[in-house]
C-alpha cells in the first residue's frame, strides 16, 4: 500500500493506519478467550499486583524489568499469549511494550493455584 503525504495530519493519520495494520498481524493469535491479570483478579477482591504477587510466591512467574514471564516449567503449555502494544513516546518515537495475558487454560490454571492456598 503506497502512502502520500502533504501535510503533518497526513503524517499522524498515516502513522495510525501503519500502527493499526501492525497490531492486527500481530495479535492475530491472541482471542477472545485471553483474560488480562485485572479481569482473574476481580471476581476475588484482588488487586492486579497482589495477583501477581501471589503467582510470584508460588514461582509460576517471576518479574523481569517492568513485565512478568512464566516460569520454565509453565512455559509451553498454553497459558498464556503475548500481545503487543504500540505508543509514541514524548519525541514521536514508535515503541511497543509486550503485555502477558492468560488463556482460557491458564485462567483455569491461576485459581487452581488460588484454591490450593485456602485448602
Amino acid at each position: 500500500m503506497k502512502i502520500t503525504i502533504t501535510c503533518e495530519e497526513d503524517v499522524i493519520t498515516a502513522s495510525e493506519q501503519i500502527i493499526a495494520r501492525k497490531l492486527a498481524y500481530e495479535n492475530r493469535f491472541v482471542n477472545d478467550d485471553c483474560y488480562t491479570v485485572k479481569q482473574i483478579a476481580a471476581p476475588y477482591h484482588l488487586k492486579p499486583g497482589d495477583l501477581n504477587s501471589f503467582l510470584c510466591d508460588r514461582h509460576v512467574q517471576r518479574k523481569v524489568g517492568r513485565s512478568y514471564v512464566l516460569e520454565p516449567k509453565y512455559r509451553g503449555n498454553g497459558y498464556t499469549a503475548d500481545r503487543r502494544r504500540y505508543y509514541f513516546n514524548a519525541d514521536g518515537q514508535l515503541h511497543y511494550k509486550v503485555e502477558m495475558l492468560w488463556t482460557a487454560k491458564g485462567r483455569e490454571f491461576v485459581e487452581k493455584e488460588m484454591r490450593k492456598l485456602c485448602k
